[in-house]
């Protein structure tokens, strides 16, 4: 809302821009948590985004890049075309939108409803994705979102929810 950039979101955790003139992984969010008898005791959440990531830096006259080239894969607010939104501005509005998000939770709907919006932005669901967790890595269809944020992926074998993972989308045969 605060760029004006048609963020779609990666399961489970990257903000990316599919379109425009630099496609690539705009932001991420990442959550530690402790349990303590079969209970969130506490999480940490960070959140990172890349507001004005510099374009690639130009060579010396020798041919050596002078400065730090933006990491692979990695688009920013500005060079994807959006205004210049200072950090300030970008965490109150996501403060508030996070707020409301939260606030939402509260009630009976809450989860269906926040699941609706994921979907209206999802770039993971649809795809033929590659997971990998844990217990070790499977392919197959990303094919919903439940409830509480599981991707279920369908494989050859069946339906499988993933909680937790590390999706990398796959290209069409």
């Amino acid at each position: 809302a605060a760029t004006g950039l048609d963020v779609r979101l990666k399961w489970p955790n990257a903000l990316v821009l599919t379109a425009g003139p630099v496609p690539g992984k705009l932001a991420g969010v990442l959550a530690e948590s402790r349990v303590e008898g079969g209970r969130v005791a506490a999480v940490v959440v960070g959140v990172g985004c890349n507001l004005a990531w510099p374009p690639a830096p130009a060579p010396d006259p020798a041919g050596v890049p002078c400065g730090p080239a933006p990491p692979p894969g990695a688009t920013s607010v500005v060079a994807a075309g959006g205004p210049a939104v200072g950090r300030a501005g970008l965490l109150a509005a996501w403060l508030v939108r996070a707020g409301e998000r939260f606030a939402g939770l509260a009630s009976p709907v809450g989860p269906a409803r926040l699941r609706a919006a994921w979907l209206e932005r999802a770039d993971t669901v649809g795809r033929r994705v590659r997971v990998r967790t844990a217990a070790g890595e499977l392919e197959g269809d990303a094919g919903d979102l439940t409830d509480d944020g599981g991707l279920v992926v369908r494989t050859d074998h069946g339906a499988v929810e993933v909680s937790v993972g590390d999706v990398e989308h796959l290209r069409p045969v």
